[in-house]
């Protein structure tokens, strides 16, 4: 069992929502001079930064994800293990990904050089993105399939868990 739990400073997150609460405050207080013009534009910019301060708390610095290969549950003697994505969202901690490693057909690392390229191979499939981070520096891209249809799972991992998820591939590649 191989398990990576990222820790991140959230930094550009924290930055982000300084910026958007401080915009949101400015527009408001903008808002309230008496005889602007225009007031309601002022209002409706308020209300898009407050709504970017809320997603970046909900999505990014709420929220964190803990990645495992496991062996499989009531599995058999031999049995390959699951690649398994807990969510932990305040108290609340829930398993939201549950795939088998030999469902796994590729395992990429998004760089800027080929960014664009894994973009394009994501076209009108399903995407999911387990990161908590609005730009990951260790993005990594598993293809996996599910009823003959590819799927992307997006999740922060380290070298011990591609090394592990790479070494069972591997050996059910040469089985």
């Amino acid at each position: 069992m191989y398990e990576y739990a990222p820790k991140f400073k959230k930094v550009r997150e924290k930055v982000v929502l300084g910026v958007s609460l401080v915009l949101a405050a400015a527009c408001f207080g903008v808002s309230n001079i008496p005889g602007l013009s225009f007031v309601a534009i002022y209002q409706l910019l308020m209300v898009f930064c407050l709504m970017s301060a809320i997603l970046v708390t909900l999505r990014c610095l709420m929220r964190n994800y803990v990645y495992r290969v496991e062996p499989r549950a009531n599995g058999q003697e031999g049995d390959p293990p699951d690649f398994t994505v807990t969510e932990i969202y305040g108290n609340r901690v829930s398993v939201v990904c549950r795939i088998s490693v030999d469902d796994l057909r590729r395992v990429m690392r998004v760089t800027r050089k080929n960014k664009s390229a894994v973009s394009a191979m994501q076209k009108r499939k399903r995407v999911y993105h387990y990161t908590a981070t609005l730009r990951p520096d260790n993005l990594w891209v598993l293809v996996a399939e599910d009823a003959d249809e590819e799927i992307f799972l997006h999740i922060c991992a380290d070298d011990g868990l591609i090394r592990t998820l790479t070494q069972y591939a591997e050996q059910l590649l040469t089985d």
